[in-house]
């Protein structure tokens, strides 16, 4: 071969040489946003809170809620007992009738 011919298939060469390396810069970028996109699925897999995580907080919010609520209204049912109690006492002690017993 000759140095023209040479140079004739260099210059056909070229445009494969620029589509290669469009391709490979292509790759690269395609690479790297699919790394992103990894750690991106692997972050909310750790931090996301499973639906039976959630399930068991809310039950376990709302055990303590009823808890609460019994500390919280026992000592006023005692209360209001205890009233009931002397009422009841004081109405058979003076002979008054309950309007709301029948």
């Amino acid at each position: 071969m000759t140095t023209e011919e040479l140079e004739q298939i260099a210059k056909l060469l070229e445009p494969l040489k620029q589509g290669q390396e469009r391709l490979e810069q292509g790759q690269a970028q395609h690479q790297t946003t699919l790394e992103a996109v990894g750690e991106g699925v692997q972050d909310i897999q750790a931090n996301m809170a499973t639906k039976t995580f959630v399930e068991t907080t809310v039950e376990t919010a709302k055990i303590e809620l009823k808890a609460d609520n019994f500390t919280y209204f026992a000592p006023i049912a005692r209360k209001v007992q205890s009233h009931d109690r002397r009422i009841d006492e004081l109405e058979k002690d003076k002979g008054i009738p309950n309007p709301e017993k029948h």
